[in-house]
């Protein structure tokens, strides 16, 4: 797993596997799905989740890290269904204190790198008084 490329690591029936958000992975999700990359992470933040798109998000991962090693799509979903916590338990599989799809999905959005604090643009510049004309 590379942490640096923004890797993240899942464990499906009790097998690690590297999920590697590239930009394949990224637009495979995307078009499966219908939905842009933070538009999906807003759906994640809010549990407004399926277990189809859940297993499109890992199958994508693992696919991109790993296509030797990858389980299709419905053994991610059976692999989900068998987690001992069901599909809370799965998706709140954490790595390091942090949810591993949530990771994965905001590795992203960011490219693996602590996001840069938006600067607000700075204030325009002041016009210069314009001089009154002297009424005499």
């Amino acid at each position: 797993m590379n942490k640096l490329r923004g890797e993240v690591s899942i464990v499906l029936d009790g097998e690690t596997y590297a999920m590697a958000p590239t930009f394949g992975a990224l637009c495979e999700i995307e078009s499966t799905l219908d939905i842009s990359i933070p538009k999906l992470a807003e759906k994640f933040a809010d549990t407004d989740i399926k277990i189809g798109d859940i297993a499109v998000i890992v199958h994508a991962g693992v696919l991109a890290a790993d296509p030797l090693r990858c389980p299709s799509v419905l053994e991610i979903g059976n692999a989900i269904m068998d987690h001992p916590g069901g599909m809370t338990g799965f998706v709140t599989q954490e790595s390091e204190g942090f949810p591993v799809l949530a990771t994965f999905l905001i590795n992203g959005v960011t490219g693996g790198r602590e996001p840069k604090p938006s600067r607000a643009p700075a204030d325009p510049p002041k016009k210069a008084a314009t001089p009154r004309a002297a009424t005499g």
